[in-house]
């Protein structure tokens, strides 16, 4: 029998890089790519919502944090009991030791 799936929870942080890059998709391809680019990021959290050991072990950057990159972006999650906790979902260009993580 297979775990149940873990509940999807974003921190603030995490929203927040969400909307920015929906924002910038939106800006700079259109509505199409932005929404594919957007399907992907969901695509990518539904499945570490099942296999949440999938990410890289980032213990380096914050204990507990691990990541998994998608496209030209990485999302940092913890897990935390049955919840998959988004710290953020940042572009592959940004320093991840200078940039807040929780």
């Amino acid at each position: 029998m297979s775990a149940p799936r873990r509940r999807l929870v974003l921190t603030e942080l995490a929203a927040g890089d969400l909307k920015s890059i929906q924002r910038y998709s939106l800006e700079q391809w259109g509505a199409e790519q932005m929404t594919a680019y957007e399907d992907a990021i969901h695509h990518a959290l539904d499945t570490l919502r099942d296999q949440p050991h999938l990410g890289r072990n980032r213990d380096d950057l914050l204990t507990g944090l691990r990541s998994l990159g998608i496209a030209s972006h990485t999302i940092f999650y913890r897990i935390e009991g049955d919840n998959l906790v988004v710290q953020r979902i940042l572009h592959q260009r940004l320093d991840a030791t200078r940039t807040p993580l929780s």
